[in-house]
């Protein structure tokens, strides 16, 4: 499929496994530079050898270790993929955490990582990639969610963030 991507940048957060990494590899496969990022160092070059493997993928894939939960951690990779692709084009918000039980068993310790660990990089990946979106002329953020954010089910923690996620999404989108 030619989703008409061949030279965009993209940033994937929570990109070396699951959705993220296949999010990452799908635009790494319509034509993208793509930016990976974790806190972890092994999981991170396990993903970037993974994509790099793919043709192009050498010169197609920045990896980035960092904490999203801190300002520097976001503006590290914000910036170093703008320094190495010269933009970006495209964010797709997908780090997300779940820890907790029930009201009265999670504390606000596991509530706050909830908020630091997934709301937080999203608002903060987001208010830095819409000026170099628009001086490219446009572009996508993405906010990958849940159905835990519109109904109960998941542990509450990650219902709440999700839920602010989509909330937050929605107010971006009309601004």
């Amino acid at each position: 499929m030619d989703l008409q991507l061949t030279g965009k940048v993209a940033i994937v957060t929570g990109s070396t496994r699951g959705l993220g990494f296949a999010i990452a590899n799908a635009l790494l496969n319509e034509g993208c530079n793509v930016t990976i990022c974790a806190r972890g160092e092994t999981g991170l070059a396990e993903a970037m050898a993974k994509l790099r493997a793919q043709p192009g993928g050498d010169e197609r894939v920045l990896a980035v270790q960092a904490d999203l939960a801190t300002d520097k951690g976001v503006a590290d990779v914000v910036l170093r993929t703008v320094d190495t692709f010269g933009g970006l084009d495209i964010l797709v918000n997908n780090v997300g955490l779940a820890k907790g039980a029930g009201i009265v068993d999670t504390s606000d310790r596991e509530w706050q990582e909830a908020l630091d660990q997934t709301l937080f990089p999203a608002v903060r990946a987001s208010r830095m990639a819409v000026p170099q979106i628009r001086e490219r002329g446009g572009g996508s953020i993405v906010m990958i969610a849940s159905i835990w954010g519109r109904e109960s089910g998941g542990r509450m923690t990650y219902n709440a963030v999700k839920a602010a996620e989509i909330s937050l999404a929605k107010a971006m989108a009309q601004q």
